[in-house]
């Protein structure tokens, strides 16, 4: 495994201290990764300058948002499970499902823009289908005046 700072501090610089937290995660290959949260390194250069490196890892949720944002939900969709923040997590108007934003369909309905699952929106065009063929065969007659 590559050190935390390899790629933030000289090679030349000698280390006076170095600290850090890491968090050792598993790749989908099985290889172990260390992840620097944070830490702080101080190193003395050739020249004799003293470097004081402060590291802080900013983190993301699945919509972009910065990991500080609070949490809106997880995603219901079948095997996704995405957590986003609060501002991007949106429940389906017809089942109130949570939706993470991969999963979120708009639709017009009425014209209000309403957010759908997958199951929903397709039940909502099949209806909608539906309506327009039965409309195509039913003829309303005007009322005849007298």
């Amino acid at each position: 495994m590559k050190h935390p700072f390899a790629d933030f501090s000289e090679d030349d610089a000698e280390k006076l201290r170095l600290e850090a937290e890491v968090r050792i995660k598993v790749d989908p290959h099985g290889n172990p990764v260390m992840e620097l949260v944070h830490g702080d390194a101080v190193s003395l250069s050739d020249k004799g300058t003293i470097k004081h490196l402060k590291y802080v890892a900013d983190r993301f949720h699945p919509c972009n948002c910065n990991a500080q944002e609070a949490i809106g939900g997880r995603c219901g969709e079948e095997g996704c499970g995405l957590v986003n923040c609060h501002r991007c997590f949106r429940k389906c108007e017809s089942c109130l499902i949570g939706l993470c934003v991969v999963h979120q369909r708009m639709a017009r309905v009425g014209g209000k823009v309403v957010v759908l699952c997958r199951h929903c929106l397709g039940q909502w065009k099949r209806k909608r289908l539906l309506r327009a063929v039965a409309g195509l065969f039913v003829q309303l007659e005007a009322p005849k005046e007298p």
